[in-house]
């Protein structure tokens, strides 16, 4: 897929409101998109996380099992908040692509030893 598919797709599947439950617990909510942008609440935290980067993870582990850990590793900016980056962007891709029909079920529960992981469908 390509990355205007994807953005598209990306807008398509999680319209500005679109309220997400967290597979840890908790709710998201799509506030915002900018061209390069997508902007989500949870909690009382706002947060921005590059579309580009989504699309990056995306590509990478397409067609592959991925985990949490595996997006931190992989782009540590954007998915791991010890770096300036935040933890919550790995879910909030996990929970995108499941909207967008490019995985099923968000399997484990996040903690030490048992991160979340999907299964990325080729497209």
């Amino acid at each position: 897929m390509e990355y205007q598919q994807f953005y598209d797709q990306l807008l398509i599947s999680l319209p500005i409101g679109t309220i997400l439950n967290n597979p840890g617990g908790g709710t998201t909510k799509i506030s915002s998109y900018t061209k390069d942008n997508l902007a989500y609440v949870r909690g009382k935290s706002k947060i921005r996380v590059s579309i580009h980067d989504l699309y990056s993870a995306y590509s990478r582990f397409n067609g592959q099992v991925v985990t949490s850990t595996e997006l931190r590793a992989y782009l540590p900016r954007v998915f791991d908040s010890k770096v300036n980056g935040h933890s919550c962007n790995c879910t909030v891709l996990f929970m995108a692509l499941k909207q967008m029909g490019l995985t099923g079920s968000i399997k484990g529960t996040g903690k030490r030893g048992d991160p979340f992981k999907v299964i990325l469908s080729i497209k």
